[in-house]
């Protein structure tokens, strides 16, 4: 329990030296997972570290959208990790050193009540809003990817029944992976991942129940600046959830955010765009069929 402001300030500035300015010790990474697959030539050595222009610095910062701070929301990933990476993959050292420079040498203050606070070196992490953090992610991801293809080739990798034909064991995202398997082999390749990279997995169903209580707790902490108002809301959240115009607050309702981006997905069918995602879904429910011809069954995924 935190009693008095210097507490506060030393809980946070623990918090955060203690997940970015402290290492943790990894695993080596394993030749025979780095060898499922090719590694960079000489003509990637000469992309990679030809000269910058001014004009691509220029359109890199001004990509960067308003609403993303460089911050050190991000991934915890092991610089010990991005630093074997690049040695297996066969890039260049000036190309090696240049990664390195650029995430290595970060430091961190907190900005509490509006003043600073602390000063300390940073250790590992990526930091989100930095246009080279999702490139290495994705670097990062492929040894992933390749230690799932080597449990997949050398032992009898159990597909989720849906994903078989297609052998779909993950799909990634800018910060996220999704996971398909059935069995403790998928769990173990993600452990020697794990043990490599220091990241670490979040698994968990999310019920329906629990996302009204976390809307129940958004709309008390909006009237009562605490999530234990009891009384009936002034304005229905409905209201509230209005554009500013029409004299809401503009926030986002979670049902009419998910219907949207369904009928995103849904678009993406319509248009058979070039996804994993759209593949899949007309291999297991389409079958051939036209999406708008077709009728889901009582037991069909959610997805």
């Amino acid at each position: 329990m935190c009693d008095t402001p210097e507490q506060v300030l030393n809980a946070f500035l623990d918090y955060y030296q203690h997940l970015l300015g402290a290492s943790q010790e990894t695993n080596k990474i394993q030749r025979k997972i780095i060898d499922q697959g090719p590694r960079c030539n000489a003509d990637h050595y000469v992309q990679l570290t030809r000269p910058v222009t001014g004009k691509e610095v220029t359109d890199t910062l001004f990509s960067i959208p308003d609403i993303k701070s460089l911050g050190p929301d991000g991934y915890t990933m092991e610089w010990s990790f991005v630093e074997q990476l690049v040695d297996s993959f066969n890039f260049s050292i000036e190309f090696k050193d240049m990664v390195l420079q650029c995430i290595t040498t970060a430091s961190f203050s907190l900005l509490l009540n509006g003043d600073m606070f602390g000063y300390f070196q940073g250790k590992r992490g990526l930091r989100q809003g930095d246009q080279l953090s999702p490139l290495i992610f994705t670097l990062c991801m492929e040894y992933l990817t390749r230690t799932l293809k080597y449990a997949a080739d050398k032992f009898e990798f159990n597909y989720h029944p849906l994903c078989k034909d297609l052998k779909l064991a993950k799909m990634m995202f800018p910060d996220d992976v999704l996971l398909f398997s059935r069995g403790m082999l998928l769990l173990k390749s993600f452990a020697t991942f794990s043990k490599a990279s220091g990241l670490q997995a979040s698994m968990f169903i999310l019920p329906k129940g629990i996302i009204s209580r976390i809307e129940a707790t958004c709309r008390n902490f909006l009237w009562d600046n605490s999530a234990d108002y009891r009384r009936v809301p002034l304005v229905s959240w409905d209201k509230v959830c209005r554009g500013k115009e029409e004299g809401g607050l503009g926030l986002k309702d979670q049902e009419t955010m998910n219907e949207a981006m369904i009928g995103r997905m849904v678009h993406w069918i319509i248009e058979e765009k070039d996804s994993i995602w759209v593949q899949w879904v007309k291999k297991n429910y389409l079958k051939g069929k036209d999406w708008l011809e077709y009728k889901p069954t009582a037991n069909s995924s959610w997805v």
